[in-house]
């Protein structure tokens, strides 16, 4: 099963693909990288992740 940190790695590789607004994706990417590194996401764990 793929850590928090690899879906997470996965998904803004996707969002910086095909954002609509190109240049908002390091400002994305920089609060979401940080948000992990400050353990934001340590509680999730599987199909509960990415439920709205």
């Amino acid at each position: 099963m793929p850590t928090n940190t690899e879906i997470i790695g996965l998904a803004l590789d996707r969002i910086t693909a095909g954002y609509v607004f190109p240049q908002r994706v390091v400002e994305i990417d920089n609060a979401i990288r940080s948000r992990l590194a400050a353990g934001a996401y340590d509680t999730l764990s599987g199909p509960s992740s990415a439920r709205p």
